[in-house]
């Protein structure tokens, strides 16, 4: 038995601890074919095409304010066992809709189906594709417009899931079977294969496809009775599924995954929310507008500020101290028209008291083609304040460079945000993708494979940006898998959202409303007890679950408060490489 949950909540207005958040679960995991892999390898499983594996990015060290927490739990019997996770203790099942698929569209009942749970709709088909027939070439164009035509039949909160299983030698020996999780805990048959009594042919492929609610859990078994599995000592069988036309898993065709069984649990999610369009131009081709808005506390003629590009070092315009008359706040605005490139924006103050709030309540405001992209509110103490603008960055840089479990975790994070802001009264703020958060969540994703065999895992000391670490360790194939990035987002999210804070940090950190970047990486590594160590960091700015401690978010939905918040003050505003 672990220790139960303790958790000390930080009333400063900045955060204050460098004490490590910190979460682990016991798992048992069954051993399928695997072998044993004496040496040790390292992955550093890099997200973005054409990346580093590691990064060189310079982290501060100066505490900041992340609310402590130390949580630990005993396993569960689910899915969610399979990770250890920072901050929250292992205590609730997650939540899942009891809404079974059991009828396809025309109203046919499908086999096997559970009489009292029929509240939702099913469209599957099943094809056979023999290697060399004369009609192949014909079956696989059919095939095409059955996944055309099933895809838009999918409902919105629905995913195309599909299918290929490529038969053995003994093909007569394979079965699957596709069942839902209910809120009863029970798992029921929802598709498999073959149907009709039939059996599989030897060397033939099949594939199956069906429309699947993204908020249910599914599970995938694939059955072999000759328990020698289907690769590869009677030839080169496999199965694989995907998503949204996006493969999740493979077996591949090079060695034994299993021998009687093969088990795959998953969420499909949803498709992610249509981009919002906020964004507008009167510049011409090949130029974007960036806008400045300010307004000063009464003590104006302190301030000075300067928009100058990095690209060239082009001054592009400034305003001398003085020029504000002191009394009354004062408003200014610029706006100006220019090339993709860096810029910086200089705000400064002459007696660094910053212009808010003791002397009125100053601010700054940046926009792109008319997007606020920083918010400036808390500029209370210092000289001067800065922040980088990357001008551009979403239609050269992000287009090319993100890889597909990238592009999952944004949208997995996104269809949830747009769920919960406006579940809980607040309009959807999407995050944007950053390949500096990426490159900075990537280099502490390595360093923790150093402690793969510790019960638990570390957030980085000093860290001013947000973080959701998760971890899972076993034989692969099993609890050493590469996980679906769904199975991952919701242990983040759907998980916790019927935890109190501080145990639903992973949520209110996704949600944090004010947090408008995000970027994640993974790394992994063989053990030597061969066993896969994977690690997943996700990275945010601005950090939530900021002043958590002002709000007394432990009471009641307290949390909300601060989460649905249109800014905070903790950590950088923009990520490393600038707001865009």
């Amino acid at each position: 038995m672990m220790s139960s949950p303790s958790s000390s909540i930080s009333s400063n207005r900045r955060r204050s601890s460098s004490r490590i958040d910190r979460f682990a679960i016991s798992t048992a995991f069954l051993l399928l074919g695997a072998t044993t892999n004496p040496t040790c390898c390292v992955h550093a499983r890099t997200l973005r095409r054409g990346s580093s594996s590691s990064s060189s990015s310079s982290l501060t060290n100066d505490n900041h304010d992340h609310d402590v927490m130390v949580n630990e739990a005993e396993a569960e019997e689910s899915l969610d066992a399979q990770f250890e996770v920072v901050g929250v203790p292992n205590m609730h099942e997650p939540f899942l809709s009891n809404d079974a698929t059991m009828t396809d569209r025309s109203g046919r009942r499908v086999k096997d189906a559970v009489e009292d749970e029929e509240d939702a709709s099913l469209v599957v088909f099943e094809e056979e594709l023999i290697p060399g027939d004369d009609n192949e070439d014909e079956l696989h164009h059919h095939h095409q417009q059955q996944q055309q035509r099933l895809e838009q039949s999918c409902s919105s909160d629905e995913m195309l899931w599909q299918f290929k299983l490529q038969t053995d030698n003994a093909g007569s020996e394979t079965t699957w079977k596709l069942e839902q999780k209910t809120s009863s805990g029970a798992y029921v048959k929802v598709l498999s294969g073959p149907t009709g009594g039939f059996k599989y042919g030897a060397n033939t492929t099949y594939k199956s496809s069906a429309c699947l609610k993204g908020v249910n859990m599914y599970q995938l078994t694939v059955l072999d009775a000759g328990g020698d599995g289907i690769c590869c000592g009677k030839g080169k069988g496999s199965f694989q599924y995907a998503v949204g036309g996006v493969t999740e898993y493979t077996t591949g065709q090079t060695k034994k995954t299993f021998t009687t069984e093969a088990v795959r649990s998953f969420y499909v999610g949803l498709p992610p929310p249509a981009p919002i369009s906020g964004r507008s131009s009167s510049c011409d081709d090949g130029e974007q507008q960036i806008g400045i808005r300010i307004k000063t506390d009464k003590y104006g003629s302190d301030n000075a500020w300067e928009l100058r590009s990095l690209t060239s070092g082009k001054l592009l315009h400034s305003v001398a101290a003085g020029t504000y008359a002191d009394g009354a706040s004062r408003t200014d605005s610029y706006d100006v028209c220019v090339p993709n490139g860096s810029y910086r924006f200089t705000l400064m103050d002459a007696m660094g008291d910053g212009i808010c709030c003791e002397n009125g309540i100053g601010r700054y405001m940046l926009y792109i083609n008319g997007e606020v992209i920083v918010h400036g509110s808390d500029y209370t103490v210092g000289k001067k304040v800065q922040h980088t603008i990357v001008v551009g960055y979403d239609d050269t840089v992000l287009a090319n460079q993100m890889s597909t479990r990238e592009i999952q975790y944004l949208n997995g994070h996104n269809w949830r945000r747009k769920m919960y802001h406006e579940q809980f009264g607040s309009t959807y703020v999407p995050l944007k993708y950053d390949l500096s958060l990426a490159e900075d969540a990537q280099y502490w994703a390595n360093q923790l494979l150093t402690d793969c065999d510790v019960h638990g895992i570390d957030h980085m000391p000093g860290q001013e940006q947000g973080e959701n670490l998760a971890k899972n360790v076993g034989f692969d194939y099993e609890s050493g898998q590469l996980y679906p990035v769904e199975n991952i987002c919701r242990r983040w999210f759907e998980r916790e959202e019927t935890w109190p804070f501080p145990n639903n940090a992973h949520f209110t950190q996704g949600l944090w409303r004010s947090s408008k970047y995000m970027g994640c990486a993974e790394s992994s590594k063989i053990m030597e007890d061969g066993r896969t160590c994977r690690i997943q960091v996700c990275r945010y700015a601005r950090a939530g679950n900021c002043n958590m401690g002002h709000f007394d978010a432990t009471v009641g939905d307290n949390w909300k408060i601060p989460m649905l918040d249109d800014d905070n003050q903790c950590g950088p505003i923009c990520p490393p490489n600038g707001c865009h």
